[in-house]
């Protein structure tokens, strides 16, 4: 106790000379000020002795700013003695908390000291407002005269009366509830631990299908939201809130990314009664190719079952391919015919299936000519015209 006096005699001990410090404005400063009026013949001795206690009450002095009217300087007076009071008080206790915040082994960027600082500041000044009494004043009028004019301002001194029960109680409140904030912060980092190793450990497998993949991310978003909800309970674990916050975002990102990724993953299912399998193979490869530069990915697969392709693909492609052999000869104007390379028509009857409905998006047959120094390569150059043009069609009606 003996300090916290000493502490307050140093606070107001240098403001309470017979003339008053002139609290810089920025604006003109009085020529001369001179005391017009005090409400006692001499200072009281209590507005430049060490304050003390009486009873159950600590007496602290609270000294106003220069204000034009009485009332508003005492209200100022009051309001200097809680905040003189607070600030001790506060000075005292935040060293206890960060006691509490090393005991659970809190960093900065896990727990705020700045919010738990100013909310025990909080507590305590409206706890004050309440519970402070003025137990004496002295007032002084004051007549500041400046180059062109003059105004009256006072200044007021006040005794107040603060209950010991109540700061202690205040006190003791503030540190159990730092305790608890400590816990669960220490809690709520380890939580982030396991969340933060889970979405690893998600991100790393390799997960084909679409539904296993969101419900892995959501085992992991689950805890992570409700990780959000028990943090934001304190503002002092604000630090910790943004982190889960980040990761929340990821995994719903994530989550965006798989739903999109699974929207524009189709399947591929082409066949040919008339052409080999190679024939076949090159306009898969080369549709898929085509669809990839549009955004798609494609897989290939040997059933056209739609209960099979779900959650691996959100549209089925099948179509047929045929190709006809249109010679190597062309006709010119007038009638006139002369050799050219070997010419091929290549036709791809497709249709695209919504694999969740299992009901036909679109349809259309795609005809395209080419040439080649052979059959064969004109035959290929065809098939590869039309699987382009396709894979065309397919992204425009698929937008």
């Amino acid at each position: 106790m003996k300090k916290l006096f000493l502490f307050v005699l140093l606070l107001f001990a240098s403001g309470c000379a017979t003339a008053p410090r002139i609290k810089s404005t920025g604006i003109e400063k009085p020529l001369e000020e001179k005391l017009t009026w005090s409400s006692h013949k001499e200072r009281p001795s209590w507005t430049i002795n060490e304050p003390y206690s009486e009873g159950e009450f600590l007496l602290f002095v609270g000294l106003s700013d220069k204000l034009d009217t009485e009332k508003k300087s005492r209200d100022n007076a009051l309001s200097s003695a809680i905040t003189n009071v607070v600030k001790f008080i506060g000075t005292d206790t935040k060293s206890r908390f960060e006691r509490i915040q090393t005991a659970h082994g809190l960093s900065t960027d896990i727990l705020d000291p700045t919010i738990t600082t100013q909310k025990l500041e909080d507590q305590l000044s409206k706890a004050l407002t309440r519970q402070i009494k003025a137990r004496d004043w002295y007032l002084e009028k004051w007549k500041a005269k400046y180059r062109s004019y003059s105004e009256d301002y006072f200044l007021v001194y006040a005794l107040c009366l603060v209950p010991k029960a109540e700061i202690d109680k205040i006190i003791q409140e503030q540190i159990v509830y730092q305790q608890k904030v400590g816990t669960a912060a220490e809690a709520a980092n380890k939580k982030l631990v396991e969340i933060n190793s889970s979405l690893l450990e998600t991100k790393q497998k390799k997960i084909s299908e679409y539904t296993e993949r969101i419900s892995a991310l959501n085992q992991v978003l689950k805890p992570a939201i409700e990780l959000k909800t028990e943090v934001d309970a304190y503002e002092e674990l604000a630090p910790i809130s943004k982190k889960v916050e980040a990761v929340i975002n990821e995994l719903q990102s994530g989550i965006e990314k798989a739903r999109e990724r699974y929207k524009k993953t189709v399947a591929i299912n082409l066949t040919s009664q008339d052409l080999g399998s190679d024939a076949v193979k090159v306009t898969i490869t080369e549709l898929a190719s085509k669809l990839a530069e549009k955004g798609y990915e494609a897989v290939i697969v040997e059933s056209t079952e739609t209960n099979q392709l779900r959650n691996k693909a959100s549209k089925l492609i099948i179509g047929t391919l045929s190709a006809e052999y249109m010679g190597n000869r062309i006709e010119l104007p007038g009638g006139k015919v002369m050799k050219s390379l070997e010419q091929t028509r290549a036709t791809i009857e497709v249709k695209v299936i919504d694999v969740e409905t299992d009901t036909a998006v679109t349809s259309k047959n795609v005809s395209e000519k080419d040439f080649g120094k052979s059959l064969s390569e004109s035959k290929e150059k065809a098939l590869k015209k039309a699987a382009g043009s396709t894979a065309e069609y397919i992204s425009n009606q698929l937008k």
